[in-house]
């Protein structure tokens, strides 16, 4: 069993991932939605989750997962909407992205 944290993106910094490791946590896992709420053209660079993950394992703790997708970013999905098949893909690029990303 593996003991973790959820953080949003204000928490992503030393007091916080200091804070799951005293706890005993060894994985976090980080919420979409820590992005730019409503911008849903805004995924999650390989970059930026490569620099995330390395800071992360600074700290003795791994990146597991990403979830809580900002709606912004799945709303014509559920609705049949105009930006359906756009949006669609970039949820399979930000699975590219985690993917390449180690996550």
């Amino acid at each position: 069993m593996k003991l973790g944290f959820g953080l949003y993106r204000h928490m992503l910094n030393a007091e916080h991932y200091k804070f799951a490791k005293q706890c005993g946590a060894t994985h976090l896992g980080k919420s979409e939605g820590w992005g730019q709420a409503g911008n849903s053209g805004n995924i999650w660079s390989l970059e930026e989750l490569v620099n995330i993950k390395k800071e992360i394992n600074f700290y003795g703790l791994e990146l597991e997962a990403v979830e809580n997708f900002d709606p912004a970013m799945w709303f014509d999905i559920l609705l049949d909407g105009p930006r359906k098949l756009e949006q669609i893909e970039n949820l399979k690029q930000l699975i590219r992205n985690v993917g390449k990303a180690g996550i």
